[in-house]
């Protein structure tokens, strides 16, 4: 897989015009940390997306795996559009892909009744309202067969339930429900801008949905995987920084008109 670097000629060349710059929040936009609420924006991407921000023809959204209330009060640019709940929910109140019937009586069900049959060291559960989030970081690996195990017999029976695999989490969400890319793809329709203009940067099992879809974009995966349907990688939120000032450089060598 190749890093970004040994790709500027081919970025270059595509990097003009209009742009919809599209980026996963934890393990792209910041490091990835014991918990949650102790992730922070690596430094300098602030003042990079105000900046691109600015230009008239670059579109930015952060399409995460947090709640949507969450994510928001993270980042903070002039006109950056949100997606939350890995593509569930948008930030003008649309539901991208409304949960099926009684997802949200079977959800509360495991909110009440999973946690008790969750024994294993350190894990715990975060409540996104539209999703249940079971965090491992804490957990020793030898248990982590065991949580899974657990889950999926839990919602064996529950027909709108379904589970995805993370960075040391597993998440509870509607079976049939969005991924990031169906959210991407809502924001390109808003934007009225092609697949060609998307460029995506995420580190997750959930941003490969985005990469598969929209294979003309720019997809450039946080960390190399050989697997990644990715065309390159970064090697983590401080590599970031360096390809966006290598982004504004560039940009603002052909100075952008409306």
């Amino acid at each position: 897989m190749r890093h970004w670097i040994s790709l500027q000629s081919e970025l270059a060349a595509v990097a003009r015009g209009p742009l919809a710059l599209c980026f996963d929040f934890d393990g792209t936009l910041a490091p990835i940390a014991p918990r949650p609420e102790l992730v922070q924006l690596q430094p300098g991407i602030p003042e990079l997306l105000e900046h691109l921000a600015g230009d008239p023809l670059v579109r930015m959204a952060v399409v995460s795996g947090r709640a949507l209330a969450d994510v928001r009060t993270r980042v903070a640019a002039d006109g950056l559009r949100f997606a939350g709940n890995h593509g569930l929910e948008l930030d003008d109140g649309t539901i991208v892909v409304p949960p099926p019937p009684f997802y949200r009586d079977e959800l509360e069900v495991c909110r009440m009744e999973l946690p008790g049959r969750l024994r294993a060291p350190g894990v715990w559960i975060e409540d996104k309202a539209l999703t249940l989030t079971v965090h491992v970081r804490a957990t020793p690996p030898e248990f982590w067969d065991e949580v899974h195990a657990t889950i999926a017999e839990f919602i064996q029976t529950r027909t709108t339930i379904g589970m995805r695999k993370g960075h040391a989490v597993i998440e509870l969400r509607p079976r049939h429900g969005a991924t990031k890319a169906d959210a991407v793809a809502a924001l390109l329709r808003q934007w009225e801008l092609p697949p060609e203009r998307l460029w995506f940067f995420g580190d997750d099992e959930t941003d490969e949905d985005v990469f598969r879809r929209f294979p003309a974009g720019v997809m450039l995966r946080i960390q190399s995987k050989p697997e990644s349907a990715a065309r390159g990688h970064l090697n983590d939120p401080a590599d970031l920084v360096a390809f966006l000032r290598w982004l504004r450089d560039r940009r603002e060598e052909f100075p952008s008109v409306e």
